[in-house]
């Protein structure tokens, strides 16, 4: 049997509502969007290589974007415990903590912000690339849209698995 990764996602649009009619709909105070409902489910079509995956937990030191790597984190490589992959399939991203005015970590795969994350908030984004193959780790990339050593710091934790 190979290794999977097992992503599970769910989607709940809570409309904040003042008691009017929004899209032909009546609510009375916020709930889950009516016209589209909740929708969830597993995604589990991606094989890894157990030893291709890496994790940092540290500050994120780079406010403009930088590829994943011991580079952009405060502690180096003792921020991190696995091994970096050539390609990664997934990656998933915590904005644990912040210190100063750092509000958001900014999430890039290539050229798109998929993310920009407040604190308390998580994203995993799975990528299949072509054929399943993930892509190069020098295509995902993180920032904080501030950063001052011990004065505005984002500590972050990040999964990166792969091939």
């Amino acid at each position: 049997m190979a290794n999977v990764l097992n992503i599970t996602s769910s989607l709940e649009p809570v409309i904040d509502t003042t008691g009017s009619a929004i899209g032909g709909q009546s609510y009375t105070d916020s709930s889950i969007d009516k016209n589209t409902g909740s929708i969830g489910g597993i995604y589990k079509n991606l094989e890894y290589n157990a030893a291709k995956a890496v994790k940092w937990s540290g500050v994120l030191i780079k406010d403009a974007a930088f590829a994943l790597a011991d580079g952009a984190f405060k502690g180096g490589s003792n921020d991190r415990t696995g091994t970096v992959p050539t390609t990664s399939k997934l990656l998933a991203v915590s904005y644990d903590s912040t210190l100063g005015t750092s509000d958001r970590v900014i999430v890039t795969i290539g050229s798109q912000i998929h993310a920009r994350l407040k604190v308390g908030e998580a994203c995993v984004i799975p990528v299949s690339g072509s054929d399943d193959a993930g892509l190069a780790v020098a295509e995902f990339k993180l920032h904080t849209s501030a950063y001052t050593a011990d004065t505005h710091e984002a500590t972050v934790t990040v999964v990166m698995i792969g091939v």
